[in-house]
């Protein structure tokens, strides 16, 4: 089913582009303008200048942002800045961070694989999907794609692995030097190894041939791709071959490193009337507990009212509901309320009957406004989310429980797709360590 190969990377020389901490960033999605800007004085050779140029007053279709980055690529090529091997490779791609969590801070590590992916329709169902996609920022990464005509960052995608066959022999004590390695924040450090021994590329290539792939990750990438190939396919037909890969980065569904982090709901600008009385609409679909303290303050209350979310969310959904006056809530479902929803896996999942029901349903907000984000903020720190409410222009705020990997997988096996903002997995592989030329 899957073809996934090794590559001719490009990647920084350390010669003449210094430190990779320097130079590498967090995928473009998520970062906020005052991180781009401090990654664009960190170093003059720092790769948001690929992936999240600028917007400059004077820019027109013949000069802008994805045009700079093209001639920028092209240039550190020219000047050495980048170099490209001379041999297709593998890379392994060691993650070691910390998760922090309402009992204490966990150290952990995520073994990963970075190769080229054939793209494929999801209509194939080799590569699969689970999460909705927004039409802007596919455009975005679109043109991109075309101007520079390279993967700059890896797609996150997951294999099934129950034996842990894939990583046997390929410990980094077994692997030729050099070891990349980068400190993304003090206490999460990416590492990578090149793999070139024949006979492990073999057999890495050959075990992914019978297996489906999950994207956990980059879902607007791999659809850009997808546009990508079917337009250079029509057009430029001599450069397809190269087009019909992504850059992707491989990791088991089993992996004890491998994090979902939920999405919480702030909720902002919503009419006084909208949230007057929405206690009792719930009650006809949750059982409604009052949280004896609330957790506002950071401190034992707040950290009582998380791992009591986390323990409900064990045999049901269940939801934390905070309003920025300290008043706090849990929420569980009760059993009615799945006889009233569509059938199938995603329809039962926390995150789902969150947005359809809760928002949607109880609260009036139309899907477009959650799209835009006209009365809802998303973030995965439940601390930030506790903090901002009492902040304007917070009103309140939902808590959820992360969607376990299985029933994701499930979720994308049975063809269904999940709202936006359902998964964040954490932490993210980083971008900078390699690139894919499509040639």
């Amino acid at each position: 089913m899957a073809d996934v190969a090794p590559f001719r990377g490009v990647h920084y020389n350390r010669e003449r582009a210094g430190e990779l901490s320097a130079v590498a960033a967090p995928p473009y999605d998520i970062i906020p303008p005052a991180l781009q800007e401090e990654l664009h004085r960190r170093s003059p050779y720092n790769v948001v200048r690929l992936i999240l140029g600028k917007d400059l007053p004077e820019d027109d279709p013949g000069r802008n942002k994805y045009l700079r980055a093209a001639e920028q690529y092209r240039q550190w090529l020219e000047d050495r800045v980048l170099v490209r091997e001379e041999a297709p490779r593998f890379y392994l791609y060691h993650l070691a961070f910390d998760l922090k969590t309402p009992a204490g801070v966990r150290r952990l590590q995520r073994r990963g694989l970075v190769g080229r992916l054939r793209l494929t329709p999801y209509s194939e169902r080799v590569v699969l999907p689970h999460e909705r996609t927004l039409a802007a920022a596919k455009e975005d990464r679109f043109r991109l794609l075309s101007s520079a005509r390279v993967c700059f960052s890896p797609v996150f995608v997951l294999f099934t692995d129950p034996e842990q066959e894939l990583f046997r022999g390929l410990e980094p004590g077994a692997l030729p030097a050099p070891t990349w390695e980068c400190r993304e924040q003090p206490e999460v450090v990416h590492r990578m190894w090149p793999i070139v021994d024949p006979d492990q590329i073999e057999a890495i290539t050959a075990f992914f041939q019978p297996r489906r792939l999950f994207l956990a990750d980059g879902h607007h990438r791999y659809e850009t791709g997808l546009r990508y190939l079917e337009e250079i396919r029509s057009r430029e037909p001599r450069l397809a071959a190269g087009a019909e890969w992504t850059l992707a980065y491989l990791t088991a569904a089993e992996d004890p490193g491998l994090i979902v982090l939920p999405y919480h709901r702030l909720l902002h600008s919503l009419a006084p009337e909208k949230l007057i009385g929405m206690i009792g609409r719930l009650r006809q679909d949750f059982e409604v507990i009052p949280v004896p303290a609330s957790p506002l303050s950071p401190g034992p209350a707040r950290q009582a009212f998380v791992q009591t979310l986390i323990a409900h969310g064990q045999s049901r959904s269940a939801f934390g509901l905070v309003f920025a006056r300290g008043e706090a809530y849990w929420l569980l479902t009760k059993p009615e309320i799945h006889r009233t929803r569509r059938a199938g896996i995603a329809s039962r999942l926390d995150v789902t009957l969150l947005e359809g029901h809760v928002l949607e349903e109880v609260l009036a907000i139309d899907h477009r406004a959650l799209l835009e984000e006209k009365n809802v903020t998303y973030e995965t720190d439940y601390d930030k989310v506790l903090d901002a409410l009492g902040r304007p222009p917070f009103q309140a705020a939902f808590l959820l429980n992360p969607t376990p990997v299985r029933d994701i997988l499930a979720a994308a096996e049975a063809g269904e797709i999940m709202p936006e903002k359902s998964t964040y997995f954490f932490p993210k592989p980083i971008s900078g360590l390699v690139f894919n030329p499509l040639d």
